[in-house]
């Protein structure tokens, strides 16, 4: 396990995986699951003539970002309900935290562009707290806030995108790409990445059986 660390290339012989180069630095591997956003896994991909047509259809993937302002309510603060949708307002879907052992920290999630990513932090807050204010007009004004965003969540599930989704397996012996971008049949979720690295993770392992 390394963690902080930053793949600068692939390493192929070949058209055989052969390890991945860190900063000063050779993994040697045979079997490798590129689990990276769809941005990197191009990146990573461009240099090698065998993997240049996939880059290129990942080129034509745009993406989109998400917003999650965190609000922290006194510890008796709940919801109902582990999450909540909100229609007709800035914030989207509502997660207690609480779930969690964080109890009254609220998760707010804004999925897509729009001007609240011009805003700045306390002028996003405010408008998510005065939202949630009006849907749960008992609870308390919130002791502290902290925003993440995001500007490249998630790829942009747009008309014909599919075309444009790579399946698990490359050009490359070896080499096997994960993440919700690829062809899993779902969107821009949490569950297609999940299919996918299972769909990778079997791919190896049968590779590997194979070989033996």
């Amino acid at each position: 396990m390394r963690l902080g660390q930053r793949v600068i290339r692939l390493l192929i012989q070949s058209e055989q995986i052969a390890g991945v180069e860190l900063r000063g630095e050779l993994l040697p591997a045979e079997q490798i699951i590129l689990a990276t956003p769809h941005t990197i896994s191009r990146r990573l991909m461009k240099p090698h003539a065998p993997l240049r047509d996939t880059a290129r259809e990942l080129e034509q993937i745009g993406d989109r970002p998400i917003c999650t302002v965190y609000l922290q309510y006194p510890t008796s603060t709940r919801l109902h309900c582990p999450v909540v949708g909100s229609l007709g307002t800035l914030s989207q879907w509502v997660f207690d935290r609480g779930l969690y052992g964080q109890r009254g920290l609220m998760a707010v999630v804004i999925s897509g562009a729009g001007e609240h990513m011009q805003w700045n932090n306390e002028q996003l807050c405010e408008r998510v707290r005065q939202e949630l204010a009006a849907h749960f007009p008992h609870w308390p004004k919130p002791e502290t806030h902290h925003i993440i965003r995001e500007k490249r969540a998630t790829f942009a599930s747009i008309v014909n995108v599919n075309r444009h989704r790579p399946a698990a397996r490359t050009a490359i012996n070896g080499l096997w790409l994960a993440g919700d971008y690829t062809d899993v049949g779902l969107p821009a979720t949490l569950e297609g990445a999940v299919r996918s690295g299972i769909e990778s993770a079997q791919q190896v392992i049968r590779a590997r059986r194979h070989s033996a």
